[in-house]
This record gives C-alpha cells, sequence and structure tokens, in this order.
C-alpha cells in the first residue's frame, strides 16, 4: 500500500492505520544507511520521536543548497510523505522523513 505524496500538498495524514501500514513497508537500502551516517557526521539531524523509540531524518540546508537537499532528497523520497520546500523564516530549504525505528 502506497501513501501518495500528493497527500501532504492537500492535508495531512491523519489515519494512523494507513500510516502504520506505510511504515512497516520501509526498510534501509545500504546505500540509505551509508548515507545517513555520513550525514550524521556532517550536518544532519535525527529527531527523537516522544517514545525515544524512533526518529526522523531532517535534512536543512540554506537556499542556496537547495539542489543540494533535492539530491538527499531523492535517497530517501520514499520515506517522505511531502516535497521539500523553503522555509522563509531562516532561508533554509528543508525535508522530513517519516520518524522510524530503522533511523
Amino acid at each position: 500500500m502506497a501513501i501518495p505524496r500528493e497527500v501532504g500538498k492537500q492535508k495531512k495524514l491523519t489515519n494512523t492505520r494507513l500510516l502504520r501500514l506505510f511504515k512497516e513497508k520501509l526498510s534501509l537500502t545500504q546505500l540509505q544507511k551509508d548515507f545517513l551516517f555520513g550525514t550524521m557526521l556532517g550536518d544532519g539531524c535525527l529527531i527523537t520521536s516522544r517514545s525515544e523509540k524512533s526518529a526522523l531524518l531532517q535534512v536543512r540546508q540554506s537556499v542556496k543548497q537547495k539542489e543540494y537537499v533535492l539530491w538527499k532528497y531523492s535517497l530517501f523520497k520514499g520515506w517522505v510523505l511531502t516535497q521539500p520546500r523553503e522555509d522563509i523564516h531562516n532561508q533554509s530549504y528543508y525535508f522530513r522523513t517519516v520518524s522510524h525505528s530503522d533511523l
């Protein structure tokens, strides 16, 4: 069961059963694991859930680095429910994955 990316454009995903099923099918590839380790040594950010049993990856760069963010997004596209977006308050471009225990 795939959750269409357009969901984020229309409304937030509130059906927890669908979200849980979506997350159950996620698995990190070796390339994603390598990328994750490298990102955490550099400019990456993992945000833990309240339960501290899972985390989400946040990638954020200045607007000047938009292409770099889009490249990183392409590696984790299957883990993200919305397109990367601009934060006008701090002039950055970012995306976040869903929270997952593998992260």
